[in-house]
C-alpha cells in the first residue's frame, strides 16, 4: 500500500507529494520468495514466447520493435496482417489531475 506524503510547496500539485510504501518486512520477505519461485514456474509452464511481463530485460521498447520487425517481415512476403485495438481504459479507476 502507498501513501502519498505531502513535500513541499503548493498542496494542489501532484508533483509535490512522495510515496510512502506501508508494508510489513515480513510481507516484503513473503513477495519475495514467491516471486522467486513462482515467476519462474509460470516463465516455464504458463507464459508463451510472447509473454513480455514479469520478464527480466525486456521492455515495452523491445515489444515495439519485434512487433514492427515481424509486421514488416510479413509484408515483404505477402502475408496479410491484422491488429486488435481495444480500449480498456474504462476498466482501471482514474484520477483527474489538472495540469497547471
Amino acid at each position: 500500500m502507498i501513501v502519498p506524503i505531502f513535500k513541499k510547496g503548493a498542496a494542489f500539485k501532484p508533483g509535490n507529494y512522495g510515496g510512502a510504501h506501508l508494508i510489513t518486512i515480513l510481507s516484503k520477505v513473503a513477495e519475495k520468495m514467491i516471486g522467486l519461485h513462482l515467476v519462474p514456474y509460470l516463465r516455464k509452464h504458463a507464459f508463451g514466447d510472447n509473454q513480455w511481463v514479469f520478464t527480466t530485460g525486456l521492455s515495452a521498447r523491445d515489444l515495439v520493435a519485434m512487433l514492427m520487425l515481424s509486421w514488416i517481415l510479413a509484408i515483404c512476403t505477402g502475408q496479410k496482417i491484422a491488429a486488435f485495438l481495444g480500449d480498456i481504459s474504462g476498466a482501471f479507476d482514474r484520477v483527474f489531475v489538472p495540469l497547471y
